[in-house]
């Protein structure tokens, strides 16, 4: 299947899917910065360069740093200025951010007894989360996992 991922056409591979919004997958992430990035793909035998922004976030699950390409535009651009610029100016309030139409995919780093599976985020589009979004988020976070903690409490029926 093909998609247009950071505004390049792509072949999508089985580890590939697309969510709608990432926060769905990996709850609330804290801004932590961005960066411009200039990648390489491989479009019909030809190699393409092209940019995107690199954002780094903090998961606030599990306290891990990930980064999300997202697409080059200037909309993209507007809030991640403004999100650095809210960082920036007051070091102890929190910018908290998520992504839209995002493919994740999945690749092998290394090799021999030294491999790990890696995951990449690709996102067309950047928001921000206001406080309430923020909270129902955490909510939704703490629901999912006292649902897990209590399937794993109870014992199998037969």
């Amino acid at each position: 299947m093909m998609k247009i991922v950071n505004g390049i056409q792509k072949v999508l591979a089985l580890t590939d899917f697309e969510v709608n919004k990432l926060s769905d997958r990996l709850g609330l992430m804290e801004f932590n910065g961005y960066t411009i990035s200039r990648k390489t793909a491989n479009v019909e035998g030809q190699s393409i360069e092209y940019n995107v922004f690199s954002v780094k976030c903090i998961n606030s699950f599990n306290g891990k740093q990930i980064t999300v390409n997202v697409t080059y535009e200037g909309t993209n651009k507007g809030i991640l200025d403004t999100l650095a610029h809210k960082v920036e100016n007051n070091p102890l309030e929190k910018a908290f951010i998520d992504f839209d139409q995002v493919l994740i995919g999945h690749y092998i780093s290394g090799g021999g007894n030294f491999s790990q599976l890696m995951q990449t985020y690709r996102a067309e589009k950047v928001r921000t989360v206001d406080n309430n979004e923020a909270q129902r988020i955490l909510n939704m976070m703490k629901n999912n996992e006292h649902q897990v903690n209590n399937q794993e409490r109870k014992p199998e029926q037969k």
